[in-house]
């Protein structure tokens, strides 16, 4: 049968502290990164002027997106190794709402680079090394949707959408894996614990009726 986390073999778990040493580390980036968040709507200004503003823009934009991301995988991971833990649904929840806040502030991006010409972004690119190195293919994949990408205020209309539109999968995720008990079942003579975990292990039995009993 599936053993509990705590009773398993730390080379077999994640090594989620190569992310965050401990989660003083984490508040203290999220602390970092509330306080980078201010100054990002004011790259709006001249964004898309030249090249060495583009890429100056980009580069502290990816820097706080980067964090962000880091962020919402180590609380999330977190979460994952037990989802009935009321400090990591917490922490999730926070680097969620942080996220979302995050995008609303950068919804200018694309519309601001589309106010350019194609022969305009890939002049940036031909003439400057950093530009061309390291964002050619968000560039050119931004101009292969320019008919798709919305104005900014839809844009961060759709990005205001994403905390309250994965409510019911997160709703749904605690439910399923930390609030929803199925009990136990007799497993040739042996009462044991019916979970995601060990509900494989019982479909796969030798005995038909252990495998009638999990089902």
């Amino acid at each position: 049968m599936p053993k509990k986390r705590n009773e398993i073999d730390k080379q077999y778990l994640w090594k989620i502290e190569d992310i965050y040493a401990s989660d003083d580390a984490w508040e203290a980036d999220f602390k970092r990164l509330a306080e980078m968040m201010p100054s990002l709507p004011a790259l709006k200004d001249g964004f898309a002027d030249s090249a060495d503003n583009l890429f100056g823009a980009l580069k502290k934009i990816e820097e706080a997106q980067a964090l962000g991301e880091k962020l919402f995988v180590y609380a999330k991971m977190k979460r994952d190794e037990d989802n009935a833990n009321s400090r990591y649904q917490a922490m999730t929840d926070r680097a969620m709402s942080q996220h979302v806040q995050l995008s609303c502030m950068l919804s200018f991006v694309s519309p601001e680079l589309l106010k350019q010409s194609p022969e305009v972004l890939r002049g940036f690119l031909a003439g400057h090394d950093g530009l061309k190195k390291e964002y050619a293919y968000m560039i050119e994949d931004l101009i292969r949707s320019k008919p798709h990408v919305l104005g900014e205020s839809e844009e961060r209309l759709l990005s205001m959408s994403a905390d309250f539109a994965g409510g019911a999968q997160q709703i749904f995720t605690m439910l399923n894996n930390a609030d929803m008990k199925f009990g136990s079942i007799d497993d040739d003579g042996a009462e044991k614990e019916l979970s995601h975990a060990s509900y494989i292990g019982f479909m796969q039995s030798d005995s038909r009726q252990t495998r009638r009993n999990a089902y």
